[in-house]
């Protein structure tokens, strides 16, 4: 099975992602590989889906597609026990942040960013400005403009890049300590000085 979206890592199995309907996963203990059909997919044929990503979020494994030029966005979440995708169309205070190597998920409450939950960014800008799409307005927005569209025409992809998750929890006094090279070569002169005097103490040694 061919897949152009990133390996997702769910509940100790890997998944790819094929077309609208086929799943693969790949249990990597036992090192066995099987091929689902799952129907309840993307309402589109496969030939006007250009994006398609997969990802853990809150536990559940989803699934998002796009369409030519930002067309169309469509999320689903994968129902294990009905072996079926089943679409989402609220994603509450969650973000999702998709690209073609790394994709991820987070809160807006645990990003300590107030405001943009329910929304979902790929790696696309309008300028310097990062784009995502809304799922409340079905729009594609701007972070910091009033930029508003129903596909991203007139942004641009950054190809081979990746999200990486900040670590916001807290620290020790000594992990906030920032390495000072001013201060590291003060110190390094200081002990140059201390081996110096000491050795001035030493008594020569005279050759008879």
């Amino acid at each position: 099975m061919r897949s152009y979206a990133n390996p997702a890592y769910h509940q100790g199995l890997f998944y790819l992602i094929g077309g609208t309907r086929s799943l693969c996963t790949f249990d990597p203990v036992e090192r066995d590989a099987k091929l689902l059909d799952l129907p309840g997919n993307c309402d589109t044929t496969t030939a006007a889906i250009t994006g398609n990503y997969l990802l853990e979020c809150n536990g559940k494994l989803l699934s998002v597609y796009t369409g030519r030029m930002g067309e169309f966005v469509r999320a689903f979440e994968l129902n294990r026990e009905a072996a079926a995708w089943e679409g989402l169309d609220d994603l509450d205070d969650t973000m999702l942040f998709l690209s073609s190597a790394s994709s991820l998920s987070t809160t807006s409450k645990g990003a300590r960013i107030c405001g943009l939950g329910n929304k979902v960014f790929f790696d696309r800008f309008r300028e310097k400005d990062s784009v995502f799409y809304s799922l409340a307005t079905r729009k594609f927005h701007s972070l910091w403009s009033r930029y508003e569209n129903n596909g991203w025409c007139d942004t641009k992809e950054y190809v081979n890049c990746a999200w990486m998750e900040p670590n916001f929890g807290t620290h020790t006094e000594e992990e906030l300590v920032w390495f000072d090279p001013v201060e590291e070569e003060e110190e390094e002169e200081e002990e140059k000085e201390e081996e110096e005097e000491l050795a001035s103490f030493h008594p020569a040694i005279v050759e008879e």
